[in-house]
């Protein structure tokens, strides 16, 4: 497969390995799938209400271009936030660490295809913020991972 410089066909394949990884990690089906690992909790863009926990969210963030060479060669930088909805705020320690373990294992997911099917030269989660947002009327506790691709195009 070709590099590509399009930031939805990234963030579709993100979505596709972290649901053909999610038992392994443990990701609920969402409420109503007819079989059991038919429909996990992965979707494609943030959500306003989480059906289950955890839930994974690949967004979009930013496409960046910049001339590298003659021919108008570009150096394209695609980020995606993969954002994961841990659970409603308990107990702090123990929502923290599992927060964490589990946001290390979907970042071990991204790394199993670091050049995502030929699609970009390298890739690597250059940040892993934690947090707290609400869903719902629900104070959830959330970890943001930042996915970098690096990725080269020709311009005209």
């Amino acid at each position: 497969m070709a590099l590509t410089d399009k930031l939805s066909d990234v963030s579709q394949l993100l979505v596709d390995l972290i649901i053909a990884n999610a038992q392994t990690l443990g990701i609920p089906d969402v409420p109503g799938a007819t079989t059991v690992g038919s429909d996990p909790s992965v979707f494609y863009g943030d959500q306003v209400m989480i059906p289950v926990t955890p839930t994974v969210c690949v967004d979009p963030v930013q496409r960046q271009r910049d001339l590298s060479e003659t021919g108008y060669q570009t150096t394209v930088d695609l980020a995606v936030f993969v954002i994961i909805y841990h659970g409603k705020v308990q107990d702090m320690q123990t929502n923290l660490k599992e927060c964490i373990q589990f946001a290390e294992a979907v970042e071990a997911v991204l790394y199993t295809d670091k050049q995502l099917q030929g699609n970009v030269v390298h890739s690597y989660v250059s940040n892993m913020d934690m947090g707290q947002m609400i869903r719902g009327r629900t104070l959830m506790r959330a970890t943001r991972l930042t996915w970098r691709g690096l990725s080269k195009a020709q311009i005209w």
